[in-house]
């Protein structure tokens, strides 16, 4: 049973309940509007469904939400007859569902199902969805019924059924998106608390980096976002923290502003040199290799597409219609009728009290001068009913014209929703034929090997092409190779051979020398690079006439100690000597 909110310290102790880190159930809160008397939900309905894990609380629109809203964090109150739901961990993270309004009326059940796929999303986090032991033996159902995407009926092998909730399998995705009817799962069932698992859905970090290797890129779809960083899942049930300097290297940028929340990108798994897997965008180039998103279910599809989002969403709804119900005016001979009508009642009622009482002399006077006035008392009816209907009229003229504009609105925002999801298709489908055509075109550097006399001819030349090749004309003109000092040291072909550098290898040397002798390396989101030192000396030099200049490094893959490197001496005068690409950071300079 819901609690009611009535008084002041009722809403002071609502706030303690709502901000007690040690609370731990869904709370939610849901306000009746100005104009009511009672709810727009359904609560009874919705308690019954998340009773189990959700308190709920009654608030009547006005001075007591007013009142809320200066004891909650900003933009966390309830007013106006819609209904917010607040994680267990509230206090902490401030974590609360968006609003949901049960009006207009066609989107009440829909508002209803938002607001309980939000009580149960925070229950899951709370760990109050109980899930099967994971020492249970395999069972096997079938998917007997889908409700709205948010509970499935499954039919076990012994003819009894069991629900599945969304948020219990993965939270956010419709059930629609990765089950059919009819369909045949194998999971693991928990007879003691009804709960079923497929023994995929809760993949671990490991798993993921098993299953797309690292420094590969994949999509991610991009769950929260702050200033500085954003919250992205590879799979509904496993999430990364990535930071600014992970996503952009221009500290000004804001990665709300950067990244989209519920779109989808490219991401980077990669270690960091703590050595944990973590996710990064700010390095990814047009024509990597894109992994496809995991699959929820054994044999299912990606769940994320590129310029699309969650694969199997449902699609742009359709534009809400605001309907303005036409007023029964009246006309004015009708107006003279009924107040006629509503006089002469008043009138007979009048002289029957007359006749009843003692006759007086001048009663008949004060009826007679009542009659007298009937003209004028149906004359002043008339006319304030006349003036109510007119500002009536011109109240409903204006509901109309702002209903009009809403739904105007309303068609123009789904015509952008479907432009939107229309532009996003496309661009996945152009970066997938960029790709297509990539992989067509991409060579093995190691062809043209026999065309040349020396390898210094050759890698010159896969360098000079790599740059015509990736560089636009006004980026070539600002990172001109040509105009640089470069060369290879005598000893940076020792090793440089087919076995140890395969063509993707190859490729990526080749695209980290470019960017290192055009100077590009010199700028913001460049590849990596630092001193060599020897033993916590400094950095080593070496001292020859004219030649004179200190060791570097810079990576060729990613900043992981298995690694490839570029290592190479930038000159005191100018320009660079490469000395060789190594895996490992024991290589030592041999120029």
């Amino acid at each position: 049973m819901a609690t009611q909110i009535e008084t002041a310290n009722q809403v002071e102790e609502l706030a303690s309940i709502l901000k007690n880190p040690r609370r731990t159930r869904v709370a939610c809160v849901v306000s009746i509007g100005q104009a009511e008397e009672q709810p727009g939900f359904d609560l009874a309905a919705i308690e019954e469904d998340a009773g189990e894990v959700c308190d709920f609380y009654v608030i009547k629109t006005g001075d007591l939400t007013r009142e809320l809203m200066g004891l909650l964090p900003d933009n966390t109150h309830v007013y106006g007859g819609a209904a917010r739901a607040y994680s267990a961990d509230f206090a902490s993270s401030s974590n609360a569902s968006q609003l949901r309004y049960p009006i207009p009326p066609v989107q009440l059940a829909k508002a209803t199902a938002n607001l309980l796929r939000d009580i149960w999303g925070f229950a899951n986090s709370a760990g109050l969805i109980a899930r099967p032991a994971p020492n249970l033996k395999p069972e096997k159902v079938k998917v007997s019924q889908i409700y709205g995407g948010d509970v499935a009926l499954l039919k076990r092998a012994n003819g009894d059924f069991i629900s599945l909730r969304a948020e219990a399998l993965f939270p956010g995705i419709s059930l629609n998106q990765v089950l059919t009817v009819g369909q045949e799962l194998e999971g693991v069932y928990d007879p003691t608390n009804k709960a079923f698992a497929l023994p995929t859905q809760n993949p671990t970090i490991d798993e993921l980096v098993a299953h797309f290797g690292i420094n590969s890129v994949t999509l991610g779809l991009v769950r929260e976002t702050t200033r500085k960083s954003a919250v992205v899942a590879l799979h509904p049930n496993l999430t990364f923290e990535v930071l600014k300097k992970e996503i952009t290297g221009n500290e000004l940028d804001v990665v709300s502003d950067y990244l989209r929340i519920g779109q989808v990108y490219p991401f980077r798994l990669y270690r960091n040199p703590q050595g944990h897997i973590r996710l990064r965008c700010d390095d990814i180039e047009d024509d990597e290799e894109l992994i496809p998103a995991v699959a929820l279910i054994p044999g299912g599809l990606p769940w994320l597409e590129e310029g699309i989002g969650v694969v199997g969403e449902e699609p742009t709804e359709a534009p809400i219609e605001v309907v303005i119900e036409e007023m029964a005016m009246q006309s004015e001979a009708e107006v003279e009728a009924m107040v006629r009508a509503a006089v002469e009642e008043a009138l007979a009622k009048q002289a029957a009290e007359f006749a009843s009482a003692t006759p007086k002399p001048n009663d008949s006077r004060a009826v007679n001068r009542e009659l007298a006035q009937n003209d004028f008392v149906i004359t002043a009816m008339r006319g304030r009913i006349l003036a109510e209907q007119a500002r009536t009229q011109k109240a409903y003229d204006d509901a109309q014209a702002v209903a009009a504009e809403l739904n105007e609105v309303s068609r123009e925002f789904a015509a952008l929703q479907e432009l939107s999801r229309e532009q996003g298709a496309e661009l996945s489908r152009l970066k997938k034929d960029k790709r297509a055509a990539g992989q067509r075109l991409e060579r093995d550097p190691w062809t043209s090997r026999a065309q040349f006399e020396s390898d210094t001819d050759w890698l010159r030349e896969e360098v000079r092409r790599h740059w015509i090749d990736t560089y636009k004309p006004a980026d070539r003109k600002q990172f001109n190779l040509e105009k640089n000092t470069w060369s290879f040291g005598k000893h940076f072909f020792d090793e440089f051979n087919e076995q140890k550098l395969d063509a993707t290898k190859l490729r990526k040397v080749i695209r980290t020398i470019v960017e290192l002798v055009s100077n590009r390396n010199a700028g913001p989101r460049a590849t990596e690079s630092h001193p060599l030192t020897d033993n916590f000396k400094g950095q080593i030099r070496r001292e020859l006439a004219g030649q004179e200049g200190g060791a570097m490094r810079m990576y060729v893959e990613e900043n992981t100690p298995g690694a490839m490197r570029l290592h190479y001496w930038k000159l005191d005068a100018g320009g660079y000597e490469l000395d060789g690409v190594e895996i490992h950071d024991t290589f030592k300079m041999r120029s």
